[in-house]
């Protein structure tokens, strides 16, 4: 997902599946009908001559080489026109989208927008030009000495006329046939060129549909035990395709029912460690392990349904609330009452309150639904984390889109829902480490120090200085 050219191969695919499957059955009968024909005006003509055919057949061999090469062509020119075309509709995506719409009018960018998209657009057109006028043209030398051979043979049939071995209706004949068999015989290598290109397309598609993740499941999974979990990274480093390291030799241990804080500055290696933990990667050195079992060795599925995560970036979906927090989960007996106690557990259960239609009131505007603030949103995504009721709750700075009171509300409510499970609180907000039992301080995807919030702050390290950094902005002490 995140490279460019996995973009372009979908878009590609997405583009060419409106159409190409259906294509190679249409192609596949005027094929056919050319086929047919052919025979039949093959079968008249070869009463002149056995020969005459063949030679309609052969002479045009140079025009079918010319249509599947440039049909080749014209396929890697759509490969090659994929980047810019995921631009325009990019570009065209923030323009008319309703995620960007406040800043593309508050900088009135509509005309900067356009300017980008038809300068993509001219990019794309240009070469694609390029090749179109190459196919136009490129078959050209063919065609003509196609041409010149039926030319031929109706001079050698009207010579033969002229001899008296061929009547003037024969003449009529050939003349008819010549034509009708070499236009068949174009028709058949246009037929073949779109069917070559139809393969190609397929080849393609096949080719990234057999592509595989890079996060795999084992061949044979281990299950996952119930009860308690015990999680832990040893020596655990990552770096990023890109090349960029994210996390260097770090070992830490949450315990069964332990609240965890993983505390740095942007760019310490967070985040990261969530993505390992619910192995969206696989570690580039060291391990992660469950109960001892390395994270690898386990069902993902599985062991992603043990863990209920608040990420960053949390979705929005304009769908009704009770879809918002089940969010794809099978139905299970009471429900209603473990939504509605979800939500009330996010703090969100006054509002659910004012709304009509209860959990069940659409949410977004797409649908005619009521649009949440950033902060309700995120209420949201803490009561779908609630709901799954799993034994590792993963809260990636989940109070960063609430307001100071709402923030206060959350943690007081979080060592009750701490209760009987892990919790991993990633955060900035230092006062909220207070209620976690222990912290790992990260900085520069290095661990630096490790301990409660006290101890923390009587070794005067890094944690102490962020904390006090903190403290001076709001007057607090320790």
């Amino acid at each position: 997902m995140e490279r460019p050219g996995f973009h372009d191969d979908l878009l590609l695919l997405r583009d060419g599946a409106r159409n190409r499957p259906l294509n190679i059955l249409t192609l596949a009968v005027y094929g056919a009908r050319s086929v047919v024909a052919i025979v039949s005006l093959a079968v008249v003509l070869a009463t002149l001559a056995w020969w005459v055919p063949i030679a309609i057949v052969l002479a045009s061999v140079p025009y079918g080489r010319s249509v599947l090469k440039l049909r080749e062509v014209g396929w890697n020119a759509l490969l090659g026109r994929s980047p810019e075309a995921r631009r325009m509709e990019y570009d065209s995506r923030v323009a008319l989208g309703v995620e960007h719409a406040a800043e593309v009018r508050l900088q009135g960018l509509l005309p900067w927008l356009r300017q980008r998209y038809a300068a993509s657009f001219a990019r794309a057109h240009q070469a694609m030009h390029v090749v179109r006028r190459r196919q136009a043209l490129g078959g050209l030398p063919s065609i003509a000495f196609s041409v010149v051979v039926t030319a031929g043979l109706f001079a050698w049939a009207v010579l033969r006329a002229s001899r008296g071995t061929l009547s003037f209706g024969g003449i009529v004949v050939v003349a008819q046939g010549l034509g009708q068999l070499q236009n068949e015989v174009f028709a058949l290598n246009e037929s073949v060129g779109a069917l070559f290109e139809r393969v190609l397309f397929f080849e393609k598609y096949f080719e990234f549909m057999a592509t595989l993740p890079e996060v795999r499941q084992p061949a044979e999974p281990l299950p996952i035990l119930e009860g308690p979990l015990t999680v832990a990274f040893e020596d655990v480093s990552f770096v990023y395709p890109d090349g960029r390291a994210a996390l260097e030799h770090v070992s830490f241990v949450i315990r069964p029912g332990e609240a965890l804080a993983i505390v740095g500055e942007n760019g310490a290696g967070k985040s990261t460690l969530v993505k390992l933990l619910l192995r969206f990667y696989d570690p580039t050195g060291g391990r992660v392990t469950v109960n001892g079992v390395d994270l690898r060795r386990l069902d993902v599925d599985a062991w992603r349904a043990k863990a209920g995560a608040v990420l960053q970036a949390f979705g929005r979906y304009d769908y009704t609330l009770r879809e918002n927090v089940t969010l794809g989960a099978a139905p299970r007996e009471g429900e209603t009452e473990a939504v509605a106690r979800a939500l009330t557990d996010a703090g969100l259960g006054a509002l659910v309150a004012s709304l009509g239609g209860g959990i069940d009131h659409g949410l977004g505007k797409e649908f005619g639904g009521t649009e949440f603030s950033g902060g309700q949103w995120q209420k949201v995504a803490i009561a779908r984390a609630l709901y799954r009721d799993a034994p590792l709750l993963i809260l990636d700075e989940p109070t960063a889109a609430l307001d100071p009171r709402s923030e206060h509300e959350l943690f007081e409510r979080f060592a009750r829902l701490s209760r009987g499970r892990s919790v991993i609180l990633i955060t900035h907000r230092l006062a909220s480490v207070q209620m976690a039992d222990r912290a790992v301080v990260l900085r520069g995807g290095k661990l630096v120090e490790e301990g409660d919030h006290a101890e923390l702050l009587r070794r005067g390290g890094e944690y102490a200085e962020l904390w006090w950094l903190q403290a001076e902005k709001y007057g607090a002490t320790a």
